[in-house]
């Protein structure tokens, strides 16, 4: 009898060995509320358990659930073998084998006849998540195994109540600070709450207990971009490649944070690994593009931003990468038509008409170049240069009157422009405006011309306004 007591007690710490192993953050099908990169695969967890408990001789899927009930019970911490059942049901649930799952439900029940505990496997089991609220507002930790605190926070959370879901687990891992996946669950669910201080400190915890886990890495790297921290984000997306080399998103995400930290050459060599590894992955081939373009590495960009193109025709970022490199190589009608595109894909945003009428004037369609400034001028009047560039435009045309309103209001913008100072008094000497001409003109001329061409064009009309003011006659 003493033997066969050793040899129960040495099975359940073997199996509960083998449990801790297998727990896992339940898979919230969220992550920074983008896509998914580490999905479970909840069949193999629930077969992984399946195993782990065949291993012990504990067949649990083959024995009617009063037998497998009662040799559970006899293990020396039968409860907490049933609360780890409470897991394994739910990946069973989750990989859609409801009836094994409720077997193992019956299972756990029969093996901890404790009533607190089966009232809350009920609940869950029914998703009854009033009696489950009503219960974690006044429950315990001490009364619960960490795996039923765990289930109780996420099927509250799951539930819509993320800020129950928090003080619950916040309270269970209070209680229990080794149990990782519950430091997870925390970590992911303060996230949700916009509580970035709590969830930092989770995934530091979850860290500590699991130092070589991949996704924490990435996941703490990803909040502390998001939160603005990206020299604090880079080591851990290096430690977690030094992992996991072959991660296709690690080397996409460590090259967007080497973007915006401003080292482009480091950037394109990771996101080239990126595009390698996960060639489907559109960010990847967008901000490769936009590393290659800074590194004046036009072609090459060119080939990433079409890509990306190929991959979501419907977003505006690589037409506006794929522009610029146009517009750097020279060709300016096919920069054109992007800037185009990107003018009806996005009409309340001024870059890209402002853009788009630079390239129509060096391509000599002073028209439409026109015709584009003025529709800009109406969205958003604040912008010097295209007041500027328009009035330029209209007194090349021979329209001073309708290049003044335009150059007044440059001026006004950007009183110490020399540029608008000059055009306005070359415009105001056209419409007759001799002496206000000459104040401008003046003006320019101490502000100081940038071109010599613009300096000597400020000489001539400073002497043609000086003659005209004089009564010498019109110019």
């Amino acid at each position: 009898e003493a033997r066969a007591a050793r040899e129960r007690a040495e099975r359940g710490a073997r199996l509960l060995t083998a449990i801790e192993a297998l727990r896992v953050p339940e898979d919230l099908r969220f992550r920074m509320g983008k896509e998914l990169f580490y999905p479970t695969d909840w069949q193999a967890v629930g077969d992984a358990w399946e195993r782990a408990f065949a291993a012990a001789d504990l067949p649990v899927l083959e024995l009617p659930v009063e037998r497998a009930g009662a040799r559970l019970a006899e293990l020396d911490d039968a409860p907490a073998v049933a609360a780890a059942l409470d897991e394994w049901s739910l990946a069973l649930r989750n990989a859609g084998a409801l009836d094994e799952a409720r077997h193992v439900d019956a299972v756990a029940r029969a093996a901890d006849p404790d009533p607190v505990r089966a009232r809350v496997r009920t609940w869950i089991a029914d998703e009854d998540v009033a009696s489950l609220r009503a219960f974690a507002e006044e429950a315990d930790p001490a009364e619960l195994y960490p795996a039923t605190l765990h289930l109780i926070g996420n099927t509250l959370g799951l539930a819509g109540d993320e800020a129950l879901a928090v003080r619950v687990l916040a309270a269970g891992f209070t209680r229990h600070p080794g149990d990782f996946p519950m430091a997870v669950s925390l970590a992911r669910w303060s996230l949700r709450e916009q509580d970035t201080a709590r969830a930092v400190a989770a995934y530091r915890a979850a860290l500590a207990l699991r130092p070589t886990n991949v996704e924490m890495h990435h996941e703490l790297a990803n909040l502390l971009v998001q939160d603005g921290d990206l020299a604090a984000a880079r080591p851990l997306y290096a430690r977690a490649l030094e992992l996991a080399p072959d991660d296709g998103h690690l080397w996409m995400h460590q090259g967007n944070t080497l973007l915006r930290l401003g080292d482009a050459a480091a950037a394109a060599e990771a996101l080239a690994r990126a595009v390698e590894l996960v060639p489907h992955e559109f960010l990847a081939h967008d901000n490769l593009a936009y590393a290659l373009e800074a590194l004046e590495r036009y072609e090459e960009a060119l080939a990433a931003a079409n890509r990306a193109i190929e991959l979501r025709p419907e977003v505006p970022n690589p037409y506006g990468t794929r522009a610029s490199c146009y517009r750097a190589l020279g060709r300016l009608r096919e920069a054109a038509d992007d800037r185009r595109r990107l003018c009806e894909m996005m009409p309340d945003e001024p870059y890209h008409p402002y853009q788009l009428g630079f390239l129509l004037r060096e391509l000599g369609d002073h028209d439409e170049a026109r015709d584009v400034w003025t529709r800009l001028r109406a969205l958003d009047p604040s912008i010097q240069d295209v007041a500027t560039m328009l009035g330029e435009l209209w007194l090349h045309e021979g329209r001073a009157d309708e290049a003044v309103p335009h150059l007044r209001d440059a001026v006004e913008l950007a009183p110490d422009d020399p540029v608008a100072r000059a055009l306005l008094g070359g415009a105001l000497l056209e419409t007759g405006a001799a002496a206000e001409a000459l104040g401008h003109l003046a003006r320019a001329r101490e502000l100081g011309p940038p071109s010599p061409a613009l300096a000597r064009q400020v000489e001539e009309w400073s002497a043609q306004a000086a003659a005209a003011a004089e009564g010498a006659g019109p110019r």
